[in-house]
């Protein structure tokens, strides 16, 4: 899987997702729109393909690209995430490994990607490169409660000062950052009385971007 065009000059390569979410449905994503959390958010990380790797790209100007989409609370499972979720419990504990079935991320992430913002910004954990161009899209991901609750139940490699007994992996998410000079570009007309747009860096302009590829 790639992305190119969309604004990009580079084709990016794919070399991994993963999840940030709360220890409540109130909390969870890393960036919020027009001031709204979400309970979970996915990032598919990408890397320069000119770079020929991420850890060759991860210091380097816009060398990652990372998609940002938001999930929400369905009253229903979502099938799609059934790969993921029905195997949570087999890696509960650092160290754990398991295989998962074939599944395609085409099937996981939302069916209109034409709507997003763009924004020049970093990685969101150590050591936090300012090399990546972030897209965060405005369709968001069905997923139930119980399914959000597997993840809750997961393990961090903490424990508890008291009990000894490990704690639960909840709020891997960094909160929204200072402004510090950025802009966050929609390639779609803002509302002028919603102008808040998206949180992680900056304050939203409207801008016309091409629709990302994805291969």
């Amino acid at each position: 899987m790639s992305i190119s065009a969309g604004g990009f000059s580079d084709t990016y390569n794919v070399a991994q997702f993963h999840f940030h979410w709360g220890a409540s449905s109130r909390v969870g994503s890393e960036h919020t729109i027009n001031d709204k959390e979400y309970p979970m958010e996915l990032h598919i990380v990408h890397y320069g393909q000119k770079h020929g790797a991420l850890s060759q790209a991860a210091a380097r100007p816009n060398g990652l690209a990372v998609l940002g989409f938001m999930f929400e609370i369905s009253e229903s499972d979502n099938p799609s995430l059934a790969p993921i979720v029905d195997k949570l419990s087999e890696v509960k504990y650092k160290g754990n490994a398991t295989a998962l079935a074939t599944f395609s991320l085409r099937d996981i992430i939302p069916t209109s990607l034409t709507r997003f913002y763009r924004y020049s910004g970093s990685l969101t954990t150590p050591p936090c490169y300012e090399s990546v161009a972030w897209t965060v899209f405005t369709s968001t991901i069905p997923i139930s409660e119980s399914q959000l609750q597997k993840f809750r139940q997961v393990m961090s490699s903490d424990k508890d000062a008291v009990t000894k007994a490990y704690k639960p992996l909840v709020n891997n998410y960094r909160p929204p950052q200072p402004i510090n000079g950025r802009v966050v570009y929609a390639n779609f007309r803002l509302d002028p009385d919603a102008a808040t747009g998206v949180k992680a860096s900056a304050v939203v302009c409207a801008v016309c971007f091409m629709v990302l590829l994805l291969l």
